[in-house]
C-alpha cells in the first residue's frame, strides 16, 4: 500500500515540476543555438564582406599601378630613370595582385592589363605606310639618346652617341656637382616591361571562344554594319591574282590551317 502511495506521490507532484524545469530548460537551449547560430552567420557575413573589401582595395591599387606605369612609358619615352621606376613599379604591383581574391575582380584587371599591354604595343613600332610594313622599336630606341630616329639603322653611331660623357671639371665654390649620365637603358628593367607586354601563353582568348555565322542577322548589318558586312563576304570569296587560289581551295586550306595539319608558309608560294 506504501508502495502505491509513493507512487500516487511521484506522479502528481514530479511532473508537474519536471515539466516547468523542461520547459525551461528547452527553452534555453534553443535561445542559446539560435544566437550561437545568428552569431556565426553573422561573422561569416561579415568575414566574406570583409574579404571582398580587401580585394576591392588591392583592385583599385593594382588598377592605378598600371595606369601610372603606362603614364610613365607614354610617348615613346626612353628616358633611363623613367624605365626603371616603370619596371620597379610594376614588379610591385604583380605582388599585390596576388591578394585580389575575388573572381571578378581578377577578371576586372586582367582586362586592365590587356588594354596597357594593347596601347604600348601600338606605340612600340614603327610603321612605314610607303611600304606597308612595321617593325618593332629599333636598337637606337633603348641607347635612350633623344635623336634615335637618326639612327634607326645605324645603332654604333647611337651607342657612340650615349657614350659621349661631358665630363665634370673643377667646381668652383659656389658650384654644384655635376655626376656623368648614362642615358642608356637598364638591361634588366628593359626585359621586365617586355616580359609583361608578351602575351601570356595560357590566354583563354575570347575571339577564339566567340563564334559567327556567315550570314549577320539583320540588325548587325543594319546601314551602319554594311560595309563592314560586305567587307567579310568579299573578303572569303576573294581570289589573290598571285596566289591563285580558288574560294573551295582558300576553305580548305584554311581548315587544314585551323586543325593544324598544315602551316601558312606552306600554302603560300614564295615570290618569284
Amino acid at each position: 500500500m506504501w508502495h502505491f502511495s509513493s507512487l500516487a506521490i511521484e506522479e502528481k507532484v514530479l511532473p508537474a515540476y519536471f515539466e516547468h524545469v523542461s520547459r525551461f530548460f528547452t527553452v534555453l537551449t534553443a535561445a542559446l543555438v539560435g544566437a550561437f547560430a545568428a552569431f556565426r552567420f553573422n561573422s561569416m557575413l561579415d568575414s566574406k564582406k570583409r574579404e571582398r573589401e580587401i580585394s576591392q582595395f588591392y583592385l583599385d591599387v593594382c588598377s592605378d599601378n598600371y595606369e601610372i606605369f603606362y603614364k610613365t612609358l607614354d610617348g615613346l619615352n626612353n628616358v633611363r630613370v623613367d624605365w626603371i621606376y616603370a619596371a620597379r613599379l610594376l614588379l610591385e604591383t604583380k605582388e599585390l595582385e596576388k591578394e585580389i581574391t575575388y573572381k571578378e575582380h581578377m577578371r576586372v584587371i586582367d582586362v586592365k592589363k590587356m588594354k596597357v599591354r594593347h596601347d604600348l604595343l601600338n606605340q612600340f613600332q614603327i610603321i612605314d605606310h610607303e611600304t606597308n610594313t612595321e617593325s618593332p622599336l629599333p636598337v637606337s630606341f633603348f641607347y635612350g639618346v633623344d635623336n634615335w630616329k637618326d639612327y634607326i639603322n645605324s645603332p654604333d653611331d647611337a651607342a657612340y652617341e650615349a657614350f659621349r660623357r661631358d665630363r665634370p671639371a673643377t667646381f668652383g665654390e659656389h658650384e654644384v656637382s655635376r655626376i656623368e649620365r648614362l642615358p642608356m637603358l637598364s638591361e634588366h628593367s628593359v626585359y621586365i616591361i617586355f616580359e609583361f607586354l608578351a602575351w601570356p601563353e595560357n590566354y583563354d582568348d575570347p575571339l577564339r571562344k566567340h563564334k559567327y555565322t556567315s550570314d549577320w542577322p539583320d540588325d548587325v548589318k543594319s546601314f551602319q554594319g554594311e560595309g563592314a558586312f560586305k567587307y567579310i563576304k568579299h573578303r572569303q570569296d576573294y581570289v589573290h591574282p598571285e596566289f591563285g587560289l580558288s574560294k573551295e581551295a582558300q576553305e580548305k586550306i584554311r581548315e587544314m590551317i585551323k586543325n593544324g595539319e598544315v602551316k601558312v608558309a606552306e600554302v603560300i608560294p614564295p615570290k618569284d
